[in-house]
């Protein structure tokens, strides 16, 4: 697409930040009505693009409409994202063999862990666990960030996020990883990072997040979903909050600055990280309803997911489950099965009610983006 085209699909986009539901179609049908109805060239790209955005509209409403108790009877398990043990110990149908979801009239259980299983809103593959059985259905995630952070140690991309010097190798690194990840049965890389260079996670930081965000499109590019982490950005904090429960930091405009970039260019899915910042409110971000509303005020209409709540400690998993998707959560991420089952029984009472309905349906348009 040339420079003129490519600015003009930047307006459009820009255009639409901020629509949803029907908004967003009248929108769409009056671009679609003022680009030229060329069939082939720049402009025909154009109309493709907006078309198909039309189409995941009329996609959702149907979604909306016609399904509201199928949506609200999968919902507590939609938005679970679950990994295996820590330990290693168990593969992954064995890690969430225990979940049982109870709503209203509907029941099942995992106890016969195909069926049930396709219910769960993805699964979190580790370097231990690559060949377990995965359940059919369910979205596949991964750490495939790069150097020594990769589920897949033969796959790329082979550096570290701080080693890339430009963004083309950037780009064509995640167009790689994709094609290859897609090969491996996974739909979503969660990459890049985009915390600044100054922040605490040393080679997992990209030199600029323009890098990050080019990474990000190859991912696209090559088929698999890209989740940008870690909102609002770890950037001021002094170290990770891998390493330590509590950590405070004061957000500067630069570090959401990157989520910005990533939104305008089409990132469906963004990490929402620990740290705390007074700014935003006294509980970590992924816990801090400001924080989702700091994404969603960027234009951001994709799936928001928590960093893994195991790293909250004894806290109730429970407890952490229904506060960040009360906060605005859409997947909420677990790498205990234990610990998941636990939670997906808490978020059962919000299914009932209907307070899931706004996420699952994002999950499920995530899912219908990845043509699951």
């Amino acid at each position: 697409m040339s420079m003129p085209h490519r600015t003009q699909m930047q307006l459009i986009k820009r255009r639409l930040v901020g629509k949803a539901g029907s908004g967003r179609a009248r929108e769409l049908r009056v671009i679609l009505a003022e680009l030229p109805g060329y069939k082939n060239g720049p402009y025909a790209d154009l109309r493709k693009w907006v078309e198909a955005q039309l189409e995941q509209t009329r996609t959702r409403k149907r979604v909306v409409h016609h399904d509201p108790i199928g949506v609200r009877r999968e919902g507590a398990a939609q938005i679970a994202l679950v990994g295996p043990p820590n330990a290693g110990k168990s593969s992954l149908l064995q890690a969430l063999s225990n979940i049982q979801i109870r709503t209203g009239d509907y029941a099942f259980t995992t106890t016969r862990p195909v069926p049930a299983l396709t219910r769960v809103g993805g699964v979190l593959v580790q370097r231990w666990d690559l060949e377990a059985p995965r359940p059919r259905g369910a979205l596949v995630y991964v750490d495939q960030e790069g150097g020594d952070i990769r589920a897949f140690r033969q796959l790329p991309p082979r550096k570290a996020a701080s080693e890339f010097t430009n963004a083309d190798d950037a780009f064509a690194a995640g167009l790689a990883t994709a094609r290859a990840l897609r090969r491996a049965g996974v739909d979503v890389d969660l990459a890049p990072v985009l915390d600044l260079p100054d922040g605490p996670l040393g080679s997992r930081q990209f030199r600029s997040p323009l890098f990050g965000i080019a990474f990000a499109r190859g991912l696209v590019a090559g088929g698999a979903g890209a989740c940008a982490k870690h909102f609002p950005g770890l950037g001021p904090l002094p170290v990770s909050t891998d390493e330590r429960p509590h950590v405070r930091g004061v957000l500067r405009d630069r570090d959401v600055a990157p989520y910005r970039e990533a939104v305008e260019a089409g990132v469906p899915c963004v990490m929402v990280g620990h740290g705390i910042y007074p700014s935003l409110g006294r509980r970590r971000a992924s816990l801090e309803p400001s924080a989702y509303g700091l994404l969603r005020s960027l234009g951001f209409d994709g799936v928001a997911i928590t960093d893994s709540l195991n790293v909250v400690g004894s806290a109730d998993p429970r407890v952490g489950a229904v506060d960040a998707v009360r906060a605005g959560a859409d997947l909420v991420l677990f790498t205990s099965g234990a610990r998941a089952s636990r939670a997906v029984g808490a978020l059962v009472p919000l299914a009932r009610r209907g307070e899931l309905d706004e996420h699952v349906v994002r999950v499920l348009r995530f899912r219908a983006l990845l043509r699951r």
